[in-house]
C-alpha cells in the first residue's frame, strides 16, 4: 500500500546488501530541490537559529522574527508544490488542535487566547514536509549540521575570547540592537555566582542551554543517522563551553552507547582511538585543569534535592506540580486548566519549579493534549529520520529536558533539524544502533557510508 507521506509513482525494490528500499519509478524521478527552494529552507533555519534574538516586543510579549517568517515560507513552498501536506500529519495536528479547543472550553481561571494561538501556529507548521531525493536529503543535512558546527565553533571562540579581551557585544547584543527589536533572556549566565566569566551561548542563541541542547542533538544525528565521528570536535566543544546539563544528559543517555558501537565497529576508528588516546587524555586533562571549574560540576551532587538548583526545578519540582495540580482533579487530569495556565500555576507554587514541556502540556491541556502532542511530534521525527531510536531520544529531550513549548525559535529549529525533510519513497538502511528500523542513508558523495572515509 502506498504511504500517504510519499508522492505517487514510487514502488519498492530490493537492493543488494542494502535492505529494502523505495526508489523512484521511471515516470517519477527523484525530487531535486530548486535553488530557490533550498535558499528559502536555509533562510528558515537561519532565522530560527542565527536570529533567535531578533524580533519585536508587543507590550510585554516578545514576537520573534521566526514566528511569522517560517510559517510563511512553508505556505509559499506548499503553494509552489515544493512542500507537501502529509495526510497523517494533518490528522494528528487536527487531533492536537481539537484537544486544545476542548481544554479551552473547560478552562479554569487562568487561560490565554494568545497562548492557544501560538500553539496552533507553531505546531500547525508541522503538517508540511519536503519530499526530496537521497542526494538532496544529504545536502540538506550537510548544511544543517555544518551550520550547527559553525555555531559551536563560534561559542568556543566566544568563551575563549572573554579570557583575553573585553568585547562589549560578545555575550549580549544590548546596545548593538535596539531594545524594541532585541529578545534576550538568561543570555548573560555566569559560570558560577562569584565568577567573572560567562557560559557560552554560541553568540547567536538565546541562552547557554540552547547551545548545549543544539550540540547534543546534532551529535546524535551525526553518529546515529550518518555514522560520522568528525563532527564530535565542534559539537563536543559546544557541550563543554555551554556548562549546561541538559545537553550532557541527552548525550550520555542516548549518545554514549551508539558512539561506542560506532568506534569499535570500524577498524579505522579503533586504530585512530588507540593512536590518539594518550594525546587526547593529556590535552583534555590540561584543558579541564586550567579552564573548567570542576568544583562547579562536583558541587551539584544535590541537583535533584535542592530547590535552588535547576535540576530540582526541571525535574523534582515538575513532579511536585503534577501531584498538587494535575492529580487533584480528574477533569484537570484529562483536559488541563486551559491554554496558558501553566504560567499562573507556577507563580502560585512559587520558587522551585521550572516547568518542562511535559508538565506544561499536562497543566494546560491534560492527558488528552499530552497524548496528541506526543503523537504528532513523534510521528514527524520518525517520518523524517526513519529511526525509532532518534524518535525516542528527541521526544525525551523536548518533553523532559526542554521547557520551550511556545518559544517559536526552538520549536522551528527542531522542525528543520529532524522533521522537515523526507526522502522521496525511501526506506533507509540499518544504522549504527537501530537493528530493526532504519537510520543510515544510502551511499552519496556528501554523506559516506560505513567503510567510506568519514
Amino acid at each position: 500500500m502506498q504511504r500517504a507521506d510519499f508522492p505517487a509513482g514510487y514502488a519498492p525494490r530490493s537492493l543488494p546488501k542494502g535492505g529494502a528500499a523505495r526508489v523512484a519509478t521511471a515516470d517519477a524521478p527523484p525530487r531535486m530541490l530548486p535553488i530557490g527552494a533550498r535558499v528559502l529552507l536555509f533562510c528558515g533555519f537561519g532565522v530560527s537559529a542565527f536570529l533567535q534574538r531578533i524580533g519585536m516586543w508587543v507590550g510585554t510579549s516578545p514576537v520573534p522574527l521566526a514566528l511569522p517568517v517560517v510559517p510563511l515560507i512553508m505556505v509559499f513552498l506548499a503553494i509552489s508544490q515544493i512542500a507537501q501536506i502529509s495526510k497523517t500529519r494533518l490528522l494528528l495536528f487536527a487531533a492536537l488542535a481539537g484537544s486544545a479547543l476542548i481544554s479551552l472550553l473547560f478552562a479554569h481561571d487562568y487561560y490565554s487566547i494568545t497562548s492557544i494561538g501560538m500553539y496552533i501556529v507553531c505546531y500547525g507548521t508541522f503538517i508540511f514536509h519536503v519530499s526530496m531525493s537521497e542526494a538532496a536529503y544529504n545536502r540538506y543535512y550537510k548544511f544543517i549540521l555544518g551550520a550547527v558546527a559553525f555555531i559551536c565553533f563560534a561559542g568556543f571562540a566566544q568563551w575563549a575570547l572573554q579570557y583575553v579581551v573585553h568585547i562589549p557585544f560578545l555575550f549580549s547584543w544590548q546596545g548593538l540592537v535596539p531594545k524594541k527589536f532585541l529578545i534576550e533572556y538568561n543570555t548573560l549566565n555566569k559560570i558560577s555566582l562569584n565568577a567573572y566569566f560567562y557560559k557560552s551561548n554560541g553568540f547567536f542563541l538565546l541562552e547557554p542551554s540552547a547551545l548545549s541542547q543544539l550540540a547534543a542533538r546534532a551529535l546524535l544525528l551525526s553518529v546515529i543517522l550518518f555514522r560520522r565521528l568528525r563532527p564530535l570536535i565542534p559539537f563536543g566543544l559546544g557541550l563543554i563551553v555551554a556548562y549546561s546539563g541538559t545537553g550532557l544528559i541527552l548525550t550520555m543517555v542516548f549518545g554514549a552507547i551508539p558512539l561506542l558501537i560506532l568506534v569499535f565497529s570500524e577498524a579505522k576508528y579503533r586504530r585512530l582511538l588507540v593512536a590518539l588516546s594518550p594525546l587526547v587524555v593529556i590535552v583534555l586533562a590540561i584543558f579541564v585543569w586550567k579552564f573548567v571549574p570542576v568544583s562547579y560540576f562536583l558541587g551539584r551532587t544535590d541537583e535533584f534535592s535542592n530547590p535552588n538548583t535547576s535540576g530540582y526545578m526541571r525535574f523534582t519540582g515538575n513532579f511536585v506540580a503534577f501531584q498538587q495540580y494535575v492529580l487533584a482533579d480528574w477533569i484537570r487530569f484529562l483536559v488541563g486548566y486551559g491554554p496558558g495556565a501553566a504560567e499562573g500555576i507556577v507563580e502560585n507554587i512559587g520558587r522551585g519549579v521550572l516547568p518542562s514541556c511535559w508538565i506544561k502540556l499536562f497543566l494546560e491541556y491534560g492527558l488528552l493534549g499530552f497524548s496528541t502532542f506526543t503523537a504528532l511530534f513523534g510521528y514527524c521525527i520518525y517520518s523524517s529520520t526513519r529511526s525509532w531510536y532518534l524518535t525516542v531520544a528527541f521526544l525525551f529531550h523536548f518533553l523532559f529536558l526542554d521547557g520551550n513549548l511556545l518559544v517559536p525559535q526552538h520549536v522551528f529549529v527542531a522542525y528543520f533539524m529532524y522533521m522537515l525533510p523526507v526522502i522521496a519513497g525511501q526506506r533507509q538502511a540499518k544504522g549504527v544502533f537501530d537493528k530493526t528500523d532504519t537510520a543510515v542513508l544510502p551511499r552519496s558523495p556528501q554523506m559516506p557510508l560505513r567503510g567510506a572515509r568519514a
